[in-house]
């Protein structure tokens, strides 16, 4: 008896907690807009699960030896196909750019970032102190920008 009351105990507990859970976001959203996205996500789609690719922080000789080493499993592309996803990934998903020790030079090699703005966030953080989150930014690049730059970005030093 008091076996069976724990279990449904349990089981109520674990269907409020779903419940209460937000939706997952779609792993699409991690993806920033451009013309190259769908080529990416339809690509390397075919491999495996797009959250994959998504997890990976890779420089472009990373990526481009991951792409080669998928043509060497079945995955045939062209060279153009290749350097149009390595350029895709290593902008998008390249290595974590640390906003709490990154250079004005670091942060200006993020895409849409440009020098003048990097500067601007290196002073804000000499101003007012390390940022506590990622999204600290946002009110200083915009959100367009925060959108295209936020799967590089992490607060501490690795």
């Amino acid at each position: 008896m008091r076996k069976a009351a724990l279990l449904q105990l349990f089981a109520t507990l674990a269907v409020s907690l779903a419940w209460s859970q937000a939706p997952p976001k779609n792993i699409l959203d991690r993806f920033p807009e451009s013309e190259d996205k769908e080529t990416v996500t339809s690509t390397c789609s075919a491999c495996h699960a797009l959250a994959r690719v998504a997890a990976n922080n890779r420089d472009q000789a990373q990526w481009t030896q991951t792409i080669k080493a998928h043509n060497t499993r079945g995955l045939k592309l062209e060279p153009d196909e290749i350097a149009v996803i390595v350029r895709y990934l290593s902008t998008y998903f390249g290595p974590k750019v640390y906003l709490n020790t990154a250079s004005a030079d670091e942060l200006s090699a993020l895409p849409h970032i440009d020098k003048k703005l990097a500067e601007s966030l290196v002073r804000y953080r000499e101003q007012h102190g390390p940022f506590k989150s990622v999204d600290d930014v946002i009110p200083l690049i915009g959100a367009d920008i925060f959108a295209q730059v936020k799967n590089r970005l992490a607060i501490g030093a690795s």
